[in-house]
């Protein structure tokens, strides 16, 4: 379950939250990395939603075509400069 503080971090942080796949069932999900079960060394993919809800799933079954990804876009990256400057002022 989510925790309700971290409910709407990415609106709150002002980082825009970007889908990288979606579900065959149709959520969106980004990928934040893969990693491996400390219990049983069987690989993960770890994603989350744009809730912020982390999810962890064996490799095998979240590249057995469950989940299609987009085409990479570049990020958008002058909105993130501007707003930085701006704290750092």
């Amino acid at each position: 379950m989510t925790d309700p503080k971290t409910m709407g971090l990415w609106q709150a942080s002002g980082v825009i939250w970007q889908a990288t796949h979606r579900h065959k069932k149709g959520g969106l999900y980004r990928v934040l990395g893969q990693g491996v079960n400390e219990s049983d060394r069987v690989p993960v993919v770890i994603y989350d939603d744009e809730s912020g809800q982390i999810w962890v799933r064996p490799s095998e079954e979240f590249w057995d075509g469950r989940f299609t990804a987009f085409p990479e876009k570049k990020p958008n990256i002058t909105g993130l400069w501007t707003r930085l400057r701006a704290a750092f002022r």
